[in-house]
């Protein structure tokens, strides 16, 4: 078992969460998808969150539906980033147009690689007002790959103040 897999809580200030979502508010206005990246430190069993991390992307609308895309170069730049600033990436959000899911292309480009690590889908492009009740929070397990969390878990692990 990973540290990223016995987390208990993950603390996200509401500043980091508003910036997040105005972010994805300004995009989906366009009918697009967009991702953004929570980094921090774990201490203990608890993931303190303290960088919003918005990568250079380009979203697209196509014939097979819709998706953004984030550059290898970008991701040197977000290891590089973390590195220097000795934090960790946990937890991916990104936008449905609709109902929250992951989807098999969700599956198959994450970001978040490490066991543990959280892929959160947010419905409406992020439009709804804040609450992790209109989420689908997914989990990256070694065996069972991205596994669904309950609400209710979702909604006892995170804390946004």
């Amino acid at each position: 078992m990973t540290d990223l897999e016995s987390i208990t809580k993950i603390n996200i200030p509401m500043d980091i969460m508003e910036d997040a979502y105005l972010f994805m508010r300004k995009i989906g206005r366009d009918g697009l998808e967009s991702v953004v990246l929570f980094l921090g430190k774990l201490e203990g069993k608890v993931f303190n969150v303290s960088k919003l991390y918005i990568p250079e992307q380009e979203s697209y609308c196509t014939s097979e539906g819709l998706l953004y895309y984030v550059s290898h170069e970008e991701l040197d730049r977000l290891g590089d980033f973390a590195y220097d600033n000795k934090l960790t990436l946990y937890i991916q959000m990104h936008t449905h147009p609709g109902k929250a899911y992951h989807s098999l292309a969700d599956d198959e480009n994450c970001i978040v690689t490490r066991y543990g690590g959280l892929s959160i889908v947010v419905p409406n492009f992020a439009r709804d007002n804040i609450d992790t009740k209109f989420w689908a929070v997914y989990q990256l397990d070694r065996f069972k790959g991205w596994k669904e969390l309950s609400s209710e878990l979702v909604q006892s692990t995170f804390i946004m103040e």
